[in-house]
């Protein structure tokens, strides 16, 4: 388990998010948080999206808690933190450190 404290660039080992003024910090973990959140529209979120865009977007969901990843950071879901699983070493998780 990691933490750093670096600002959020083109790196995608940086943990801090800003949207808004708000600052985030995400530590990573090599296991994967269980259940996705629900979209606006009342169903399970499978959207796939950067690690930098899903970011934002769990920022902006209060019921997001983490994100869940591929192991190039192309491919992440947005969770809610329903406990942890073992990765096969293709997936880590994101999960928020801090909230605005």
């Amino acid at each position: 388990t990691t933490t750093t404290t670096t600002t959020m660039s083109t790196t995608t080992a940086a943990p801090m998010s800003t949207t808004k003024g708000c600052e985030v910090t995400w530590r990573a973990i090599p296991e994967i948080v269980k259940g996705l959140t629900k979209g606006a529209n009342g169903r399970w979120d499978r959207t796939k999206r950067t690690l930098e865009e899903s970011k934002e977007a769990c920022i902006a969901n209060p019921e997001c808690m983490a994100i869940v990843c591929n192991r190039e950071q192309t491919h992440c879901t947005l969770r809610r933190n329903n406990g942890l699983k073992p990765s096969n070493g293709g997936k880590s998780s994101f999960v928020k450190e801090s909230d605005c």
